[in-house]
């Protein structure tokens, strides 16, 4: 077990923190499902107590969860228990059940608890995309191609990080195969239960290092739904028993005609069952002891006493849809809403699911079931399990076009196929105002740059090339005629001025075979072209602050050679920058062009589909700080996250300062967030840096 790193007062920091960041989008279903928690609580006291609950409190109730504890209703006491069983994975705790909170007050000091968690084969947004494509005469043959695809590239980020909240030491998924699989047959995959089982598998080995990312020592094993035998050994069937007064009571209530309620038929009881089914502690306890025996014996699981889901918040109660059956659930004489919904309770599942929450908010208390909930992976307010990044009207227009690779590989909606796409798009918030174009357009715009770049540095040499010789040419002249270089001509010739001189010579004369030719005349041993000039320009010296030229008799040939030499050089250097210069016109004229065009292309299409996603502020809408969300438990992130949400409400800034600052908390942290995704989705060696080493550095 690692060293936990977290304390009471870090945790409520970063919990309201985060719910400071979701609130930003107020009316979303993420700061619903938070803001939910506080009402969620007071109305199943309203309820024990007998008080009248309120439009908000009984939007709230959680179906499955019954009585709930927000975090900031947490005591420091059930913190500590909690931080002993999930270590920093606390953090993604925002909420318990009431008989979690009571198991953490009241529970001997060896008393155990399961951790358990599951994934759906297919998430919400997949069958809210299925509806739409069902609706759509032209567009519902493309379901079974739609499953089909999105099968082989589970799992999504979000059935991973949506499927548990780790704990140290043994970690429980169940596998549900059954009954997932009939509803891919519904579908009319061929194959179905192969298909479904590979989904699963590919679930588990990424929630695996999900798990082991958290603490390298703990470990996940899985409970398939067919092994609880819920059917064949009669569970299902004796908790049917138990809610059938419920059933009779409702049906009898709203005038609705006796139904026969199977079991059998009813495929989500065995789901619900796994959330508060009345012996599901002892089933998963004696799986474990003989299909785990090792794990059982090191991890105490007979000491067992609390069966503990933890869930994303939405799921810990009844569909969105169906919110409406909490005023039934509650007994609520609210008739009108029950004359508008009575067409839903003549359907059969619907009565009996509504049955099982009143049977289970009568005896909640007297089972062994909890539940730790958890806000998911949310970007705009939107928890991706459930909504697409897209709008509803994007989404559909998309899927009219066609299943094109933008519903599949999105970055928007990351699986084991577009990690590095994924990755690539989070990149671009290190530098969100970086501008991307096309490769052709890009690589003309950088030739033709460099080009440019190219003939002004010519010019510049050229320029300097003419002036220097234009400066010789004066020289050589007072020197052929022998004449007294003054003073006032002498300050034009300074020493510095000569070395450039003799260095723009050696550079022009030091291959020249006819200056080699004339140098051999009166010498009698051979001499070279630079080895000469550094002679001649050696023999020039001031006295009496006069320029002198000593040996003159020596270089007269040479002073005569350059006079008649410098005149051409001169003229033919002009032209060559003449030419440059036009070539530079040339070039930037291009170079115009190329900048209209990218502009113009800005302007319409201001760069790619995915720039619009990339916001900083609010924090809310900055999909980096989605990710770093689902990993606050690594303790730089959650600095970072921290630091980002004090420079977001720094109101001494302005807006854009404050974003400079927050692209450069992303540019510290993002090796980390790269680390662990990648690990996460695809595996590889241990991100023992990113988890254990990476010390961040706050950003003032």
């Amino acid at each position: 077990m690692i060293q936990n790193l977290l304390t009471y007062q870090e945790y409520q920091k970063i919990m309201n923190a985060v719910a400071l960041v979701i609130s930003e989008n107020p009316k979303s279903h993420a700061a619903f499902d938070l803001s939910r928690l506080e009402y969620a609580q007071s109305a199943y006291e309203s309820i024990t107590k007998g008080r009248s609950i309120s439009s908000i409190e009984q939007r709230s109730y959680l179906s499955n969860s019954v009585y709930s504890k927000g975090w900031f209703s947490i005591s420091e006491n059930e913190f500590d228990r909690l931080v002993n069983i999930y270590g920093e994975a606390v953090t993604k705790i925002a909420m318990i059940g009431g008989n979690f909170s009571s198991w953490l007050e009241k529970s001997l000091p060896n008393d155990q608890i399961i951790a358990l968690g599951g994934a759906c084969a297919l998430e919400s947004i997949d069958t809210k995309i299925i509806r739409i494509l069902q609706q759509d005469n032209e567009l519902s043959p493309l379901i079974c191609q739609y499953i089909t695809r999105m099968c082989l590239q589970f799992p999504t980020w979000t059935q991973v990080t949506g499927a548990l909240i780790p704990r140290h030491g043994l970690n429980i998924m169940y596998d549900e195969t059954f009954p997932w699989y009939l509803r891919f047959e519904e579908y009319g995959i061929q194959d179905a239960e192969s298909v479904t089982q590979r989904v699963y598998d590919g679930i588990v080995h990424a929630v695996k290092r999900y798990v082991r990312l958290h603490d390298p020592n703990n470990i996940l094993v899985t409970v398939p739904f067919t092994d609880l035998k819920l059917g064949t050994r009669g569970y299902l069937k004796n908790w049917f028993e138990m809610v059938e007064p419920y059933m009779r009571a409702l049906e009898k209530k709203c005038r609705l005609s006796p139904a026969n309620h199977d079991p059998d038929t009813h495929i989500k009881a065995w789901v619900l069952y796994t959330y508060f089914g009345p012996e599901i502690l002892q089933i998963v306890k004696q799986y474990l002891k003989e299909k785990y025996a090792t794990y059982y014996k090191q991890f105490h699981i007979d000491q067992a006493t609390l069966h503990v889901r933890g869930k994303q918040i939405d799921h810990l109660d009844t569909e969105r849809s169906n919110i409406w059956m909490h005023s039934v659930i509650l007994q609520l004489t609210d008739t009108k809403l029950i004359k508008n919904w009575k067409k839903s309770f003549l359907t059969p599942f619907h009565c009996q699911e509504i049955a099982q929450y009143q049977w289970l908010l009568k005896n909640y208390t007297k089972l062994s079931v909890g539940f730790s909930g958890f806000l998911d992976f949310n970007y705009r307010g939107k928890l991706l399990h459930e909504d697409s990044a897209f709008t509803r009207k994007e989404l559909k227009k998309i899927l009219q076009e066609g299943l094109e690779s933008k519903i599949f590989d999105s970055p928007l909606r990351m699986h084991t196929h577009n990690v590095d796409t994924t990755i690539a798009f989070l990149e671009r918030f290190k530098n969100p105002n970086a501008i991307f174009v096309s490769k052709h357009i890009l690589i003309n715009f950088v030739k033709v740059k460099t080009k440019i770049c190219n003939i002004r540095r010519k010019m510049t040499v050229t320029h300097n090339f003419i002036n220097m010789f234009t400066k010789a040419k004066m020289l050589f002249q007072l020197l052929y005629k022998n004449k007294s270089i003054g003073q006032e001509d002498a300050s034009l010739f300074t020493q510095e001025a000569l070395q450039k001189i003799k260095k723009v010579f050696i550079q022009r004369f030091q291959s020249d075979f006819v200056l080699y030719k004339y140098l051999q005349v009166n010498n009698q041993n051979i001499i070279h072209n630079i080895e000469y000039i550094e002679q001649f320009f050696g023999d020039i010296s001031y006295l009496h602050g006069k320029l002198k030229l000593n040996n003159r008799q020596k270089h007269l040939l040479f002073i005569q050679w350059v006079n008649k030499k410098i005149h051409v050089i001169v003229q033919g250097s002009q032209e060559s920058l003449l030419k440059l210069e036009r070539m530079k016109n040339e070039q930037e004229l291009a170079l115009k062009k190329i900048d209209v065009t990218m502009t113009r292309n800005f302007s319409h299409l201001q760069t790619d589909e995915l720039s619009k996603h990339i916001e900083i502020l609010p924090l809310s809408n900055n999909y980096f700080v989605s990710y770093m969300q689902q990993l606050l438990f690594i303790k730089p992130v959650r600095d970072a996250y921290i630091n980002m949400v004090q420079i977001a409400g720094d109101t001494s800034k302005k807006k854009d300062e404050k974003e400079l600052k927050i692209v450069e908390v992303i540019q510290r942290i993002f090796p980390v967030v790269q680390d662990s995704i990648r690990y996460i989705m695809l595996g590889g060696d241990y991100p023992w840096n990113a988890r254990f080493k990476f010390q961040f550095e706050m950003v003032y």
